[in-house]
C-alpha cells in the first residue's frame, strides 16, 4: 500500500509541476511531458530494483548468520531448517489482485479520455476507479474464503 501511495504522489506531483494556464491542455499529447514522465518512471523503477536487490541480499546474509548461530548453539539442523523456511505466497491471489487493480486503472484512464479537460476531476475519476478495483478484490477474496 505504501508503494501505491508513493507512486500516486509522484504522478500527482508531476501533473502539478506541468500545470499551465491553458484550459485545453492535454498531457498525453505533450511530447515533453511524456518524455519526462518516462524518465521519471525509469528512475523510480531502477531505484526500486536496486533497493529490492540490496534488501534481498542482506536478508539472505542475515538468515545464513542466524542459521549458523543456531547450529553452533546446539539446535538440530531439522529445527533450524523448519524455522528458516521461506513463507509460501499465494501466487493465484496475487495475480488476481494485480489484474483487478490494473483493470481498474485502465478503466480510469479510459474514463479520463472520455471527459477531456484534465484537472481535479480526472484525479477523482482515477481515485474512484482504483478504490473500486480494491473493493472488487476484497469481495472476490471474501467470496473465495467461504
Amino acid at each position: 500500500m505504501k508503494k501505491f501511495i508513493l507512486i500516486t504522489g509522484v504522478m500527482l506531483a508531476s501533473f502539478a509541476a506541468s500545470a499551465q494556464e491553458v484550459s485545453d491542455y492535454d498531457p498525453f499529447r505533450d511530447r515533453d511531458f511524456l518524455t519526462e514522465l518516462m524518465r521519471a518512471s525509469a528512475v523510480i523503477l531502477v531505484i526500486y530494483l536496486l533497493s529490492t536487490f540490496i534488501l534481498t541480499v542482506i536478508r539472505l546474509f542475515m538468515d545464513y548468520r542466524l542459521k549458523n548461530k543456531m547450529i553452533d548453539n546446539g539446535a538440530s539442523e531439522h529445527i533450524v531448517n523448519q524455522f528458516l523456511q521461506p513463507q509460501k505466497k499465494d501466487t493465484r491471489s496475487t495475480a488476481i489482485k494485480w489484474s483487478i487493480i490494473v483493470a481498474g486503472i485502465g478503466i480510469g484512464f479510459s474514463l479520463m479520455l472520455m471527459f477531456p479537460p484534465f484537472g481535479i476531476h480526472s484525479v477523482m475519476i482515477m481515485s474512484f476507479c482504483v478504490s473500486l478495483s480494491f473493493l472488487c478484490y476484497y469481495y472476490f477474496m471474501k467470496k473465495t474464503e467461504v
